[in-house]
This record gives C-alpha cells, sequence and structure tokens, in this order.
C-alpha cells in the first residue's frame, strides 16, 4: 500500500504535510547555537521589516553568517530530503 503522505486538514481544505530534517542530519552538538542564531536572526528580519519572499533568503545568508557556515549543512540535508519527499509524491500522483 502507498505510504500516507500527509495529513488532510479540514480547516485547509487541502492535504498539507511536512518534509523535516532526520535528527542525524542537524549538527546535534550544535544544535543549541542553531536555535539561538535563528531566534535573534527571527528578531532581526522582523526588526528590518524583511517580509514575504525575503524572509527566507535573508534568514538563510545570515544563519551561515552566524554559524561559520554550519548551517549549510543542515540546509543542504533539507533540500536533499525534500527532493526525495518531492520524487515520492511524483511517483504516488503517478499511480493514481
Amino acid at each position: 500500500p502507498p505510504k500516507k503522505l500527509g495529513r488532510k486538514r479540514p480547516e485547509a481544505g487541502r492535504g498539507v504535510g511536512a518534509s523535516p530534517c532526520w535528527v542525524t542530519d542537524v549538527a546535534s552538538p550544535l544544535r543549541w547555537l542553531f536555535l539561538a542564531a535563528q531566534a535573534r536572526r527571527t528578531a532581526l528580519a522582523e526588526a528590518a521589516h524583511v517580509r514575504g519572499p525575503a524572509v527566507t533568503p535573508f534568514l538563510l545568508a545570515a544563519m551561515a553568517e552566524e554559524t561559520s557556515g554550519e548551517s549549510i549543512t543542515t540546509n543542504v540535508a533539507l533540500l536533499r530530503n525534500n527532493a526525495a519527499t518531492a520524487a515520492l509524491v511524483a511517483q504516488q500522483l503517478a499511480s493514481l
């Protein structure tokens, strides 16, 4: 049977899902650093009135700067996982 790709959220009116990083892909000894950096940079984005599509590139660049590039490894792992999930979704849709 096909894997369940997402849950239906009645309030959203459509299926939704998530494609998280696996814990092993996250630099676990530095996890606290990433969380603290994310909180600081999110506050900085809000203070700078960065909105909409500009938020993601702003946060990715800021996180890479603050973590001396360590966040890039996690972001690449997330990108690869998203691509694998997209391939699974496409395969499931093609089999309908």
